[in-house]
C-alpha cells in the first residue's frame, strides 16, 4: 500500500464529499443532506439571503441530494441567478424606448380618430 498526502476535497451531485490524496486514492467521507419544507414560501427571510424555518414553513425534512423533490449539488458553481447587470440595463433601456414609441403611436392614432370623427360631424 502506497501512502499519500491529502490534496483536495471534491463533491458529487449527490452530495458525497470525497477526500482526494496525491496517490490517486479518494475516500468518501461525508454525505451532505438537503432540507425540504412542506411550505417553502413560509420560510422566514433573514439578512444575507438566508432563510429560517417558521411555523408557516413547517419543520425541515432532510433528504439525499438528487432524490425526490430535492435538487442536485453543483460543487464549485456560481449561483445561476446571477446576471450581467450591464446587459440587463441595456435591455431595460431598449424596452423603455419601445414602450415610449408605442404609446406615442397610440396617442397619434387617437388624435387621428378624434379629427376624423369631428370632420364627419
Amino acid at each position: 500500500m502506497i501512502y499519500g498526502e491529502f490534496s483536495s476535497v471534491s463533491i458529487d451531485e449527490d452530495g458525497t464529499v470525497y477526500a482526494n490524496f496525491d496517490n490517486g486514492i479518494s475516500y468518501s467521507i461525508y454525505k451532505i443532506p438537503l432540507a425540504t419544507f412542506a411550505n417553502a414560501n413560509g420560510l422566514e427571510a433573514k439578512t444575507g439571503t438566508v432563510y429560517a424555518a417558521s411555523v408557516e414553513s413547517g419543520s425541515a425534512t432532510l433528504n439525499e441530494a438528487d432524490t425526490g423533490s430535492t435538487g442536485g449539488i453543483m460543487s464549485g458553481e456560481l449561483e445561476s441567478s446571477t446576471v450581467d447587470t450591464a446587459t440587463e440595463f441595456s435591455s431595460l433601456i431598449v424596452a423603455q424606448q419601445a414602450y415610449s414609441a408605442a404609446s406615442e403611436i397610440i396617442s397619434t392614432v387617437s388624435d387621428m380618430y378624434d379629427t376624423l370623427i369631428s370632420a364627419k360631424r
